[in-house]
Protein backbone atom coordinates (compact mmCIF):
# COMPACT_ATOMS: atom_id res chain seq x y z
CA UNK A 1 0.00 0.00 0.00
CA UNK A 2 1.28 3.68 -1.01
CA UNK A 3 1.34 6.24 1.85
CA UNK A 4 -1.20 8.88 2.03
CA UNK A 5 1.36 11.49 1.75
CA UNK A 6 2.63 9.43 -1.87
CA UNK A 7 0.90 10.11 -5.20
CA UNK A 8 1.60 6.42 -7.23
CA UNK A 9 1.13 6.35 -10.93
CA UNK A 10 1.60 4.16 -13.43
CA UNK A 11 1.55 5.42 -17.58
CA UNK A 12 2.00 2.61 -20.38
CA UNK A 13 4.36 3.72 -23.00
CA UNK A 14 5.46 2.12 -25.90
CA UNK A 15 9.60 1.16 -25.65
CA UNK A 16 10.97 3.47 -28.04
CA UNK A 17 9.04 6.59 -26.68
CA UNK A 18 9.54 5.77 -22.61
CA UNK A 19 12.41 8.06 -21.72
CA UNK A 20 11.13 11.38 -24.21
CA UNK A 21 7.59 10.46 -21.75
CA UNK A 22 9.50 10.26 -18.46
CA UNK A 23 11.51 13.63 -19.57
CA UNK A 24 8.30 15.60 -20.43
CA UNK A 25 6.77 14.12 -17.00
CA UNK A 26 9.60 15.17 -15.31
CA UNK A 27 9.65 18.77 -16.93
CA UNK A 28 5.65 19.50 -16.49
CA UNK A 29 6.12 18.58 -12.70
CA UNK A 30 9.13 19.82 -11.84
CA UNK A 31 8.45 21.08 -8.42
CA UNK A 32 7.78 17.22 -7.31
CA UNK A 33 10.05 14.75 -5.57
CA UNK A 34 9.74 11.29 -8.31
CA UNK A 35 11.02 8.17 -7.55
CA UNK A 36 11.34 5.83 -11.09
CA UNK A 37 11.79 2.02 -10.27
CA UNK A 38 13.32 0.23 -13.39
CA UNK A 39 13.80 -3.71 -13.71
CA UNK A 40 16.71 -4.19 -14.14
CA UNK A 41 19.96 -2.91 -12.57
CA UNK A 42 21.23 -1.91 -16.18
CA UNK A 43 18.65 0.45 -17.12
CA UNK A 44 18.30 2.26 -14.08
CA UNK A 45 21.99 3.29 -15.13
CA UNK A 46 21.29 4.22 -18.61
CA UNK A 47 18.15 6.21 -17.21
CA UNK A 48 20.04 7.82 -14.71
CA UNK A 49 22.64 8.76 -16.79
CA UNK A 50 19.95 9.96 -19.72
CA UNK A 51 18.57 12.44 -17.40
CA UNK A 52 21.34 13.79 -16.19
CA UNK A 53 22.88 14.59 -19.46
CA UNK A 54 19.49 16.14 -20.08
CA UNK A 55 19.50 18.91 -17.14
CA UNK A 56 17.81 16.72 -14.15
CA UNK A 57 19.19 16.23 -10.79
CA UNK A 58 18.61 12.97 -10.28
CA UNK A 59 20.46 10.06 -8.29
CA UNK A 60 20.35 6.23 -8.18
CA UNK A 61 20.01 3.52 -5.93
CA UNK A 62 19.73 -0.10 -7.34
CA UNK A 63 21.15 -3.39 -5.29
CA UNK A 64 24.33 -3.74 -7.32
CA UNK A 65 25.77 -1.15 -5.44
CA UNK A 66 27.38 -1.75 -1.73
CA UNK A 67 24.77 -0.81 1.04
CA UNK A 68 26.61 2.45 2.21
CA UNK A 69 26.19 3.95 -1.20
CA UNK A 70 22.64 3.24 -1.71
CA UNK A 71 22.21 4.65 1.42
CA UNK A 72 24.03 7.88 0.76
CA UNK A 73 22.09 8.26 -2.43
CA UNK A 74 18.70 7.91 -1.08
CA UNK A 75 20.03 10.06 1.98
CA UNK A 76 20.84 12.84 -0.50
CA UNK A 77 17.38 12.58 -2.50
CA UNK A 78 15.87 12.78 1.24
CA UNK A 79 17.33 15.86 1.96
CA UNK A 80 15.96 17.20 -1.42
CA UNK A 81 19.39 17.74 -3.10
CA UNK A 82 17.96 15.73 -5.89
CA UNK A 83 14.56 15.55 -7.11
CA UNK A 84 14.56 12.70 -8.70
CA UNK A 85 15.73 8.77 -7.66
CA UNK A 86 16.14 6.13 -9.81
CA UNK A 87 15.40 2.85 -8.51
CA UNK A 88 15.42 -1.01 -9.25
CA UNK A 89 11.90 -2.60 -8.36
Amino acid sequence: KVPEALKEYMLPVRAERKEAALAAILDEYSNLFVVVFTSTCRIAEILKDTLANAGFSVNMAHGKMKQQDREEQISIFRAGESRILISTN
